[in-house]
């Protein structure tokens, strides 16, 4: 519902039927927000406007009211792996940007090496940094879709770099700059 993200007048209608219609002002028959806050409701009033279907007490009351026959709890050991799974999405996010900043610094380094041998020094760890990454994005796969770092985008990276170690360095320098 929108009035739950913006500042905005509500109203609700409730015909005989319990039909509820609502209007993005204050002349409806019920003001439930007005645009001098964010809506919130307790549940008595999400289930009289329809916003939720019940009021439930116990586990059984909220299963019953959600129309479930039966429901698994999820114990400690599974809050557990979620906790530690998310700590470790995190920790990759971290190292992802860490590496992927690194790899840049390596290639823009290559790009100012003094000579042949820092210069393939620097290509070196340039491609090292971005396979630490693909091993990063392994652990935590979700991270792909997220960072945008899909098998081609890496595969592009690493064509890119290889293509800078082919070209050798430029002239006293130069070289191809970062991605």
């Amino acid at each position: 519902m929108r009035a739950m993200q913006v500042y905005m007048d509500l109203s609700a209608d409730i015909d005989e039927q319990g039909r509820i219609t609502w209007r993005n002002d204050l002349k409806g028959e019920h003001i439930v927000n007005t645009k001098t806050r964010i809506l919130s409701m307790d549940s008595i009033q999400a289930v009289r406007f329809g916003i939720a279907q019940g009021v439930a007490q116990t586990k059984e009351e909220l299963a019953k009211a959600m129309g479930l026959t039966e429901w698994v709890e999820v114990g400690h050991a599974a809050d557990e792996y979620q906790q530690e799974f998310r700590r470790n999405v995190g920790t990759a996010q971290v190292r992802i940007n860490e590496l992927f900043a690194r790899m840049n610094a390596a290639i823009n380094a290559a790009g100012s090496a003094p000579n042949q041998r820092e210069y393939d020094r620097q290509i070196s760890q340039a491609l090292r940094f971005l396979n630490e990454i693909r091993s990063w994005l392994r652990r935590a796969p979700s991270l792909v879709e997220y960072t945008g770092l899909t098998p081609d985008v890496l595969r592009e990276i690493e064509r890119d770099i290889r293509d800078m170690t082919r070209g050798g360095q430029r002239g006293g320098g130069g070289g191809r700059p970062g991605l």
